[in-house]
């Protein structure tokens, strides 16, 4: 009568009383939520819950300049390291950081 399917009234007047194009998108959301748990289930805790994660930046220097840096970090309590710079130089930095300490968690900061 009126020229419309009514499923397509119906979706049309829902989205426009519940402003449907407003809600997030449920599977973004939990993907994300999944790889946050999967980051937190990979760091290492001690024994009082505390995480360290100190952050260092790979120079001009090269990546064998933090091998003292990091054993330090690590002797005195640090559960692993974020990296941070550019591609090869962290690719080249992640590779000596694993062969020093393959038990300490390291993370990549591109």
């Amino acid at each position: 009568m009126f020229g419309g399917d009514y499923e397509e009234l119906k979706q049309r007047w829902l989205a426009l009383c519940f402003h449907l194009e407003d809600v997030p998108v449920l599977k973004a959301f939990c993907q994300r939520r999944h790889r946050e748990h999967a980051l937190q289930r990979s760091i290492p805790r001690s024994k009082d819950g505390l995480v360290v994660l100190p952050c260092l930046r790979v120079s001009n220097a090269g990546p064998g300049a933090l091998a003292n840096p990091i054993a330090s970090l690590l002797a005195a309590g640090a559960q692993g390291v974020w990296l941070i710079g550019g591609h090869i130089e962290l690719a080249a930095a992640f590779n000596i950081v694993r062969q020093a300490h393959p038990s300490a968690w390291v993370g990549l900061r591109v």
